[in-house]
C-alpha cells in the first residue's frame, strides 16, 4: 500500500534514521531513557528454515511472550515461487498428455505390427508352436528394441536435462525481473490497527534450480516402460491368438 493522507510524518522512510543497536542504546542513555523493543524483523535465508528460526526466537526466555506474537510474512517467497508453481503445473499436464499418448501409440504400433505378421503366426501355430511361445517371441523382440532405446535415452538424458534446466532457470528469472523490483528492499505503508511502515528485504539474486537424475527415478521410468510393453504385447496378441491356425491362414 502506498502512502496516503493517513500516513504520519514519522512513518515515511525518508524521515527514518538507521543506526545499530549499540548507538541507539547510547542515545537513549544520554536522554535518560532505556531501550524498549516494540517490534523486531527477522529474515530467514530459506523458506525451509522458517520453523527453525521461529523455534530459536521463542527459545529466548528474556522475551515476555505474553505481550508479543510472531507473524510470518512470506509474500516475497510466494512471489518468487509463483513462476515455479506455474511451470510445475504445466509440466504435470504435459507429462500426463505424453504418457497417455505414448500408451495409445504403443498399442496401435503393436496391433499393426502383429496384424502384418498375421500369416506368420498362423504358420507357426500350424507347425505346432504354442501360442504362449509365439507371444514370448514377440515380447523378446520388443524388449530388445526397448533396451537399445533405453540405453540411448540414458546417454542423452544428462545433456538434455542440463539444457532444459538452464532454459527453465532463465524463464523463471526473466519472469521474476518483470514482476519484482530490482531494489533490495520493498517498503509498505499500512493503516489500521496493524498500521506502520514495513521494510522487507527482497532477494534480487537469480533463481538457481538444480535438476538431478536420480537412479531410483530412472529405474522407475525404465521399469514402467517395460511393464507397458509387456501389457501391450499380451493385450494386442489376445485378439489374434484366439483364432485357430486355419482361421488365421484363411484370413
Amino acid at each position: 500500500q502506498e502512502p496516503s493522507a493517513y500516513t504520519f510524518e514519522d512513518q515515511y522512510v525518508e524521515n527514518f534514521v538507521f543506526i545499530d543497536e549499540s548507538a541507539m542504546k547510547n542515545l537513549l542513555h544520554y536522554a535518560g531513557f532505556s531501550l524498549v523493543y516494540y517490534q523486531a524483523d527477522f529474515q530467514a535465508s530459506s523458506s525451509l528454515t522458517i520453523d527453525k528460526t521461529i523455534a530459536d526466537i521463542k527459545s529466548n526466555s528474556n522475551i515476555p511472550w505474553e505481550y508479543y506474537t510472531i507473524e510470518i510474512d512470506n509474500t516475497g517467497f510466494e512471489a518468487a515461487a509463483a513462476p515455479l508453481r506455474q511451470i510445475s503445473g504445466s509440466s504435470t499436464i504435459f507429462l500426463v498428455i505424453i504418457v497417455i499418448s505414448y500408451i495409445v501409440l504403443l498399442l496401435l504400433f503393436f496391433a499393426m505390427h502383429i496384424k502384418i505378421r498375421f500369416h506368420e503366426i498362423g504358420i507357426l501355430l500350424s507347425i505346432g508352436i504354442s501360442k504362449i511361445k509365439i507371444v514370448l517371441q514377440f515380447l523378446l523382440e520388443y524388449l530388445l528394441i526397448a533396451s537399445i532405446s533405453c540405453i540411448v535415452c540414458l546417454l542423452l538424458i544428462s545433456p538434455v536435462t542440463i539444457a532444459l534446466g538452464e532454459y527453465i532457470n532463465q524463464a523463471v528469472n526473466d519472469q521474476n525481473m518483470q514482476t519484482t523490483s530490482s531494489e533490495p528492499y520493498s517498503i509498505e505503508y499500512r493503516t489500521g490497527n496493524d498500521g506502520g511502515t514495513f521494510i522487507t528485504k527482497a532477494s534480487i539474486d537469480p533463481v538457481s534450480i538444480e535438476y538431478q537424475n536420480k537412479p531410483h527415478i530412472l529405474l522407475l521410468v525404465v521399469s514402467g516402460n517395460y511393464g507397458l510393453i509387456v501389457f501391450s504385447v499380451f493385450l494386442t496378441s489376445y485378439r489374434v491368438m484366439k483364432f485357430s491356425p486355419k482361421e488365421i491362414l484363411i484370413q
